[in-house]
């Protein structure tokens, strides 16, 4: 449900507003897996705004989400870059 609704955010902070309300419950572990999926699908990247505006608004587990993003994607400007592009956001 959180997928569906953050599918139709006008952009990232909303997304991550929605994600802190769905993630109240959820044990931070879980709910930073949870988010860093949701993040991951394609979706995401056409969001408006850029990363940061997301991890503000889920402030108890900003910190593991954003090195998990990290960790297993490339920033730039703020931005995840999709793996599919180059460094000049060049679809391969």
């Amino acid at each position: 449900m959180a997928t569906d609704l953050c599918s139709f955010s006008k952009n990232k902070k909303h997304c991550g507003k929605i994600l802190n309300i769905f993630c109240q419950d959820m044990l931070p572990n879980v709910a930073s897996n949870f988010i860093y999926d949701l993040v991951s699908l394609d979706f995401f990247y056409d969001l408006k705004g850029k990363l940061k505006h997301l991890l503000k608004e889920i402030p108890d587990i900003q910190n593991s989400v954003k090195i998990m993003i990290e960790s297993n994607h490339t920033i730039k400007n703020g931005n995840i870059i999709d793996s599919d592009e180059d460094a000049n956001g060049n679809l391969k």
